[in-house]
């Protein structure tokens, strides 16, 4: 027969094992901050992104009207920031606010669009898994308000 002692040693471990094993499983479950963006791979696949999103921009009249002015080398390292940090990476962001970037532009909703769907292609283009796609095209459907009709 067990001492008092050792019942209350025995339930101890035996308490200390369930809560170690319930942190296990809600870090496990619970997603890093920064999962998108390894998801996404990292710096190297974010910089992929950019330069397959400029590709479908430069093809697409519907969207390239509103870059006829634009640098593209400072536009795709402002880019490769902005999808680095919304991704949890480690990034800063050194560019305008959306808001500003967009102001007197008079976007419309249909041309916001048309910019999504050469995200979807530049992302397809890639290889990226539709789930990674979503993830990413829900965090960039959080601009459209600063976007449109700025």
């Amino acid at each position: 027969m067990k001492s008092p002692i050792q019942n209350f040693k025995s339930r101890l471990k035996s308490a200390q094992l369930a809560v170690f094993l319930l942190l296990a499983v809600a870090c496990a479950s619970k997603p890093q901050p920064d999962q998108l963006y390894q998801e996404l791979g990292a710096q190297a696949g974010v910089a992929r992104l950019a330069d397959a999103l400029i590709v479908e921009i430069k093809a697409n009249p519907k969207v390239m009207i509103f870059f006829q002015d634009t640098q593209f080398d400072y536009f795709r390292d402002r880019l490769i920031e902005d999808i680095c940090v919304r991704s949890g990476g480690p990034c800063i962001y050194q560019g305008l606010s959306m808001a500003d970037a967009h102001s007197g532009m008079e976007i419309r909703e249909s041309e916001f669009n048309y910019f999504v769907e050469d995200t979807q292609k530049a992302m397809r283009a890639i290889g990226l898994k539709t789930s990674t796609q979503n993830k990413l095209l829900a965090l960039l459907a959080r601009e459209r308000n600063e976007v449109i009709r700025q």
